[in-house]
Order: structure tokens, then C-alpha cells, then sequence
């Protein structure tokens, strides 16, 4: 079986996550410049000339072409690069080490997270039906297991979302201002959908602190003041990603 042979699977995990990888970091531009994510087409955002196939290739494209757009006008940002190359990385451990069926469902949920990652990076916006088909795929795949595994899903959905809107609550009552956005209790929502209560606390700590410390740096550094905002859902999904595959699907 495909299964039975975990290089192969890795190889398969690291093709598959090189072209996510690309598609995740385009439909993250498309929805910062108001385009339809899934369904635009891929073309030169320089000349607007439709990209061809072999420009379409993850990595080699961009290696071939010296990291500049198809009409070689315009350097191209080194984070699609770093996409396809971190996708490619991630899915090649998670195919590597899980059964098909958990690398399929992990692949789809590190492409959703991706998404939401690039989007509150490059413009601080979470993409609303991202989020609710993070939520709503969590509670399906959980139902057609168990009725614990269901509820789990349910469960870690409701605080995820409490984390964030409790949390903002009390700021608000203090200061007077917003702490998160209303993106970030979605999106937690949604990884609590596809986690479970303990972990989605887990990734809200997690993501606090790498906040602070990208927070406080940022400031040593003079490149942001104390209020200014900061992009939590992207530590969110960090903080998801670093507790590793396994423990998501316990």
C-alpha cells in the first residue's frame, strides 16, 4: 500500500505543499486587493498579462525566473517563495508521519490556517468565509467520528471564540479601546473546531506570549509604538502549527 511507504508519502506531502503553498499565498493577495481568492486568474501584477503554465510551477518558477513576475518588470515578494518552500516542509512531515487520510484532512486544515496567516500578515484582515469553512469542516469531520470527538469539536469551538471575545471584553472595560479584532475569536473558534478545548487553550497562551515577545521587540526596536496593532491571528496560527500534528488529531 501507498501507506507502507513513508519517503514516498513524505515526497508526495512536499509536492502537494509546494503547490499549496503558492495557491495559499495567492488567494491571501486576491483577498487583500478585494479579488475573488479561489477563482481569479493567476497573472503578472506588473504588466496584468495572464501567467502561463510553466510559470505556475512552485519554486521553479520563481527560481527560473530570478524571483522577478512574468514581464521580468517587477521583483516579486520573497514570501511566495518562503510559502511554497514552509508548505512544502510542513506537509512533507505530516505525510511522512500520519496515515493518508489524517495527512488529506491536515493538509486542507494547514491550507485554510494558511490563508488566514497571509491575510492578517500582509493587510491585518481575516477572511471571514475562510473562517467559517475552518469552522464548519472541523465540526464535519469531527461528527463522522465519535459523538466525544463531536462534542469535543462543539466545545473547543465555543471557548475558542470566548477566549478571544471574553478577553477583548475586558480590555474594552479597561481601556476604553478594542484589543482584538473580531476576526481573531472566528478564527480561534475555527481551530477549536478541529482541536478540542484543551488545546485551543493551549494555542491561545502559546499565541499571547509569541505576541509579547514580537510585541515588545518590535518596540525595543522603534518600529512600532505600545498601541499600535499587531497581527494575532497570524501567532494563532503559529502557535497552532508549532504544537505539531499528532496532537491536533488526539
Amino acid at each position: 500500500m501507498l501507506q507502507a511507504n513513508p519517503i514516498l508519502m513524505a515526497v508526495l506531502g512536499c509536492l502537494l505543499g509546494a503547490c499549496l503553498g503558492s495557491f495559499v499565498y495567492a488567494c491571501a493577495q486576491r483577498i487583500v486587493a478585494g479579488e475573488d481568492p479561489f477563482f481569479a486568474r493567476s497573472r503578472c501584477r506588473s504588466c496584468d498579462k495572464t501567467l502561463l503554465k510553466q510559470q505556475l510551477i512552485p519554486i521553479y518558477s520563481w527560481l527560473s525566473q530570478k524571483g522577478r513576475c512574468a514581464c521580468s518588470k517587477l521583483m516579486l515578494n520573497k514570501v511566495y517563495l518562503y510559502s511554497e518552500l514552509g508548505f512544502a516542509l510542513l506537509l512533507a512531515m505530516v505525510w511522512y508521519s500520519l496515515p493518508l487520510g489524517d495527512a488529506l484532512a491536515l493538509s486542507f486544515f494547514y491550507s485554510l490556517l494558511g490563508i488566514c496567516f497571509f491575510t492578517d500578515y500582509l493587510d491585518q484582515v481575516l477572511h471571514m468565509p475562510t473562517m467559517l469553512i475552518l469552522i464548519g469542516s472541523g465540526i464535519l469531520i469531527k461528527s463522522a467520528s465519535t459523538l466525544p470527538a463531536l462534542t469535543d469539536a462543539i466545545l473547543g469551538g465555543a471557548l475558542g471564540y470566548a477566549l478571544i471575545y471574553g478577553s477583548n471584553q475586558v480590555y474594552r472595560f479597561f481601556r476604553k479601546i478594542d484589543g482584538f479584532g473580531s476576526g481573531d475569536a472566528w478564527l480561534l473558534a475555527g481551530i477549536g473546531a478541529w482541536t478540542s478545548p484543551i488545546i485551543v487553550l493551549f494555542i491561545f497562551v502559546l499565541a499571547s506570549w509569541i505576541g509579547a515577545i514580537f510585541g515588545i521587540t518590535s518596540i525595543l526596536r522603534k518600529k512600532s509604538g505600545l498601541g499600535s496593532a499587531i497581527p494575532f491571528g497570524a501567532y494563532l496560527v503559529i502557535s497552532t502549527v508549532l504544537i505539531g500534528q499528532r496532537q491536533l488529531l488526539a
